[in-house]
């Protein structure tokens, strides 16, 4: 009995988080595509259904990172690693505004490939 309890305890520990949006923020996300523009903001286009959110994405598809939400560049240098390391994000919070852009981002291990 206690091994089939660890063996289910194993199995729903390791199954993989389900992507997300809902009104102001997406959970869970693959980033499809990121580049800087000539002012400075970092555009962001992340995979899965954003029809949730509320704020105004550009062009129906993405949202943008202001350099002075970011001014040490933490969470640019966080989102470039997990497009790199091709891993999802944890969460990434949008603003209300128009249009959508980053409040904040956050990332643990169990979005890290391989854990």
């Amino acid at each position: 009995m206690k091994s089939l309890l660890f063996f289910l305890a194993a199995l729903l520990t390791a199954a993989p988080a389900h992507a997300v949006c809902a009104a102001n923020y997406c959970d869970d996300e693959q980033i499809e595509r990121l580049w800087p523009t000539a002012d400075g903001d970092l555009v962001i286009i992340i995979s899965g259904d954003k029809s949730p959110l509320t704020c105004d994405l550009i062009n129906g598809n993405r949202f943008e990172l202001k350099p002075e939400k970011d001014p040490r560049g933490h969470m640019y240098a966080l989102l470039v690693a997990t497009q790199l390391a091709d891993n999802t994000i944890g969460r990434i919070r949008l603003s209300d505004t128009r249009p959508c852009s980053v409040e904040y981002v956050w990332q643990d291990r169990s979005n890290i490939t391989g854990n």
